[in-house]
This record gives C-alpha cells, sequence and structure tokens, in this order.
C-alpha cells in the first residue's frame, strides 16, 4: 500500500476550507499524508486550520503564489504517489483508493485521473464531466486538459519534469500534463473522484487576458520540446489552430473584443480547411460572430445552415 500525499495551496478560501480538508481526512484509503500551506490568506484560514490540532501537517507563509508554493510543498512530502488538491475543491470516500488500485493493477501508470463533477458554491452538482480515455496526441490536436482534480501522479515524474512551470500561474497544471504525457501511460478511472467547485472568485474565472495568453503560450513551449515525435509535428497546425480559438473564445469572455479578433483569425489561418468541416461549424459561427459586423455575420451564417 503505497504512501499518497495530497497537498492543498490555500489563499482567501476560509469558506470551502474546512470542506476540502474533511473530504481528505474522510477517505477510505489508510496511507495519506496531507500537507495544506496557507500562502498568506488574510481572512480566518489559520484558525480553521489550527482547529484541526495535529490530524494533519499544515504551514502558513508569506504569500507566494500558487505554483511556487505547489513546487515547494511537492518536494517536502514523501508519498510515492501524489496529487494536489485545490481547497475550493473536495474529494468522494473512494477517490484515492480507486485511484491506488490501478496503479497496483498496471505499475507502468504514471498518472491516474477520473470523471468529475462541477459544484455550485453550496455543494449543488451541476454538471458531470466525462473523460475520455488519455490520448496526449488528441489532446494537443483538440487542446484538451484531460486530468482534473482528483488526479495522482507517481512523485518521480514530478521530479523529471522540474516541478511546474511557474511561467504560468493559471494554466500551469495543463502543461505539466501535456509534458508527463510524454513520459508514460494515463490511464482513467472509470468512477468519479471529486468536485470541482466554480464560483465567481475561482482562479479559472478570473483568468482576464493572462489565460488567453498562457493558453497560446504553453503549446508555443510544448512544440519546443526537443525531438518532439513526428506524430504530435502532424497536429500542429490543428493544436495551434485550436488553442488560438480558445483564447479567442476567453477573450470574448473577457470583452475584449480587439484580442478576440486578433486570435480568432490566427486560428482560421492555422487551419482554415478544418474550419469548412460540419463539425466545425459551431466554431465558424462563433468566430464569424466576432470577427466581422452583425449584418455581415447574419448573412454569412445564413449560407452556412444552407451547405
Amino acid at each position: 500500500m503505497p504512501l499518497v500525499s495530497i497537498i492543498t495551496s490555500t489563499y482567501k478560501h476560509e469558506r470551502y476550507l474546512r470542506r476540502t480538508i474533511d473530504s481528505v481526512l474522510s477517505q477510505d484509503y489508510p496511507r495519506i499524508e496531507y500537507l495544506v500551506i496557507n500562502d498568506g490568506s488574510p481572512d480566518g484560514t489559520e484558525e480553521i486550520l489550527k482547529s484541526y490540532a495535529d490530524r494533519f501537517i499544515w504551514k502558513s507563509q508569506q504569500n507566494m503564489g500558487e505554483v511556487p508554493t505547489l513546487n515547494n510543498a511537492f518536494r517536502m512530502v514523501n508519498g510515492e504517489l501524489v496529487g494536489k488538491l485545490s481547497s475550493d475543491d473536495y474529494l468522494y470516500p473512494n477517490a484515492v483508493k480507486d485511484a491506488v488500485n490501478l496503479f497496483l493493477s498496471n505499475p507502468e501508470l504514471i498518472v491516474v485521473y477520473s470523471d468529475f463533477d462541477l459544484v455550485d458554491e453550496n455543494d449543488v452538482v451541476f454538471q458531470h464531466i466525462h473523460k475520455p480515455d488519455y490520448n496526449l496526441v488528441e489532446a494537443v490536436k483538440n487542446h484538451w486538459c484531460l486530468p482534473g482534480t482528483g488526479t495522482l501522479f507517481r512523485k518521480e515524474i514530478f521530479e523529471q519534469l522540474g516541478g511546474f512551470d511557474p511561467e504560468f500561474r493559471i494554466l500551469f497544471d495543463m502543461d505539466f500534463w501535456w509534458r508527463a504525457g510524454l513520459l508514460g501511460p494515463f490511464a482513467r478511472s472509470p468512477e468519479p473522484s471529486s468536485a470541482f467547485r466554480q464560483h465567481r472568485a475561482s482562479q479559472s474565472s478570473m483568468g482576464g487576458e493572462r489565460m488567453a495568453s498562457e493558453t497560446v503560450r504553453f503549446v508555443e513551449k510544448f512544440y519546443q520540446i526537443p525531438n518532439l515525435p513526428q506524430e504530435f509535428k502532424k497536429v500542429k497546425q490543428a493544436a495551434f489552430s485550436n488553442a488560438f480559438y480558445a483564447a479567442g473564445m476567453q477573450s470574448v469572455q473577457n470583452k475584449n473584443i480587439k484580442n478576440a479578433r486578433s486570435y480568432l483569425i490566427k486560428s482560421i489561418q492555422y487551419a482554415p480547411w478544418d474550419y469548412l468541416k460540419k463539425s466545425n461549424r459551431t466554431k465558424l459561427r462563433n468566430i464569424i460572430d466576432v470577427i466581422v459586423s452583425p449584418k455581415v455575420a447574419l448573412t454569412l451564417n445564413k449560407l452556412l445552415y444552407k451547405i
């Protein structure tokens, strides 16, 4: 039974922190090392941590950001298998045991992930996220991040990759999973393992234009990896097209239409023929709605319906 280390870095999440901590303490797997780091929260976080006494390891520090905090934390823990749990998410009781069983049944695995639920501020489930089986080429081509909350991985992978890239403050995990996918096989656990909380103060909701720029930048860095297998080079144009599309739609959400137009035009330029496929019609309509006037968009979208 391998030791599993779980890390939570928390900043201004006192409302959700107990739910997160209790979900780790109630796991039905006996060998868990839990480390919580209060990254300078100016709220009641420290009092919450003190109330648990010595039931897990915790420390407080001056605010330094999530990525440096996690990198330091992963170097501190002792588990053969490790994972991070955001301080507004939580695990289901069987999460760790199910993942460990997959690792034990297939020693070649380096990452185990699973489906998860989206919950609101009051723990109400409003969507189940089904994750497909892992295929790194398809993930790169389609701009997917398959592992999500509840994922466990071998600590040696963290060491091989040098941890999370501090250049990325929001999409550091997606960058990490793509690079890890070059080192060994992933497996998907068939049971949902956790809940991912969506609320207005979450980092993914507050990404702004930094998230849009990181969306493109980490794909650029991935394609700078030396000796990248040929199968990834074959999907390079589609990978950049989908990255620019994702960045463009993020800018639309941020109401930065100037940047959105720039990203979306580049998306078409990278893979123009892909946008003629019926499977991409919705994306093409979204692009048309942004880059041309409403009158022209209406005309073009009518033509698309006829094709």
